[in-house]
């Protein structure tokens, strides 16, 4: 969509959704972590701090991002991919939901299967390449490197076992 500012100025219309879209994300995280959490000073640091500070940047980064907008070029927002959005946007709740009662590497195996198909590029047989391989470096990374107290292995899958 093509909007023109005064005279014969041009605005890139991808740009400004794209830094309003940085701009509510970052305030509605600085928002929660701020009624939520203790924020703390720069020597004593509360668990809020940090969030705070992130979403502070990345308000920051959005409003640069948005205000480029009128320097660059005109473009049209284009075609939504919705099914890149849905998936890319499931895989992270599928995870969240089946980590505590599937365990590790389950949650893993079927949250990174789903983001896999979210590019129509990728074929199934890559997207079982992409999940095996991106799971067993997180399993080695979180449980063992890490030690992470999650288990491999949920309650319901070996409570259904036995």
């Amino acid at each position: 969509m093509m909007v023109q500012g005064k005279g014969t100025r041009k605005v890139n219309v991808r740009d400004i959704a794209a830094g309003s879209f940085f701009v509510c994300a970052g305030a509605a995280f600085i928002l929660n972590a701020t009624k939520t959490l203790d924020f703390g000073n720069a020597t004593q640091m509360g668990p809020g701090y940090f969030p705070v500070l992130l979403a502070g940047i990345l308000c920051f980064l959005g409003l640069a991002i948005a205000l480029q907008a009128f320097r660059s070029e005109w473009s049209s927002v284009g075609v939504i991919p919705w099914r890149a959005a849905f998936l890319v946007g499931l895989a992270p709740i599928t995870f969240a939901t089946a980590l505590e009662p599937l365990g590790l590497l389950p949650a893993l195996l079927i949250s990174i299967f789903l983001a896999s198909l979210s590019s129509r590029k990728v074929s199934l047989g890559m997207a079982v390449l992409i999940t095996v391989v991106l799971t067993t470096f997180c399993v080695v990374i979180f449980s063992y490197a890490l030690g992470l107290p999650i288990p491999l292995i949920g309650p319901t899958i070996l409570d259904g076992a036995n």
